[in-house]
């Protein structure tokens, strides 16, 4: 009464697969509502800009930062570094400074 390693890895990459399908389809959902809020930014800060002027380079900054963290803001990639440091935090769950590699 063994354990049949060949079919636990076979199932779990069918898993692995379907989620993968399942995130493909969240993330696109995602971005297209990104899209849909950075136009309502932008409708926004028209706005503000209409009744303060005098304060338009901080309302396009908050304009900016806010369609940073959506997401939206197309100059930036995922790469931003508020994304690297988190990617880096998570390599590092050990601590060990070594990207997590100590215990793999």
């Amino acid at each position: 009464m063994g354990i049949d390693f060949d079919e636990l890895k076979k199932k779990a990459q069918e898993q692995g697969a379907k989620a993968g399908q399942e995130l493909g389809k969240a993330a696109g959902f995602a971005k297209s509502k990104a899209a849909e809020h950075s136009d309502k930014l932008d409708k926004a800060a028209d706005y503000a800009k209409s009744k303060f002027g005098d304060h338009s380079d901080k309302i396009d900054s908050a304009v900016s930062k806010a369609k940073g963290f959506l997401g939206a803001d197309q100059k930036k990639g995922p790469d931003t570094p508020g994304q690297a440091q988190t990617d880096e935090r998570r390599d590092d769950e050990d601590g060990t400074g070594q990207g997590g590699a100590a215990q793999r």
